[in-house]
């Protein structure tokens, strides 16, 4: 009984392998298990939830502006700001030959996502989104919550949005 418990202790604590998600020529790895995919008009998403900590890692494009017009990543954030979707501050980022920003959005369902968002083309962006199972356990979203310095841990999430890369 001893040796189970042991055995079921390793392996929570262990890091689960990573997957790479691809969307619009870009690329980024995250642990965890592929979910399924989200298409639509607007928006095409590809996630990845990591089973151990039950937090959620995606990669999306979400068209923004029109075919003809054209938008600014600025304005759009301005815009999100007087919304209540950008909680806090913009802090400039550069990854994979783009210039973006870090961002934490409130998401529909109440949860806080930490993001980076990129312009992609004159309409659309790219989002990279990372939600902790322990918000998600905060919110009633979750069965169970780890320590959260152990979640960040086997998380990872600067390593996910640092993968980022044009294939």
């Amino acid at each position: 009984m001893v040796a189970l418990i042991a055995i079921g202790l390793f392996l929570r604590s262990s890091p689960e392998s990573k997957v790479t998600m691809t969307l619009a020529g870009y690329s980024v790895d995250a642990p965890g298990k592929l979910a399924s995919d989200v298409n639509s008009s607007q928006v095409a998403n590809k996630g990845v939830l990591h089973r151990k900590t039950n937090s959620e890692f995606a990669i999306s494009t979400k068209q923004v502006a029109m075919q003809g017009q054209t938008f600014e990543l600025d304005d759009l954030i301005k815009i999100m700001r007087q919304q209540g979707t950008v909680l806090g501050g913009a802090n400039p980022i550069s990854r994979a030959g783009m210039n973006g920003y870090h961002i934490t959005i409130q998401q529909p369902n109440g949860l806080s996502s930490e993001s980076e968002m990129y312009k992609l083309n004159e309409q659309k962006i790219l989002l990279l989104a990372y939600v902790s199972g322990n918000k998600k356990f905060d919110s009633g979203l979750s069965k169970s919550a780890l320590d959260a310095a152990k979640t960040k841990s086997l998380d990872d999430p600067e390593g996910f949005f640092n993968s980022l890369r044009e294939n």
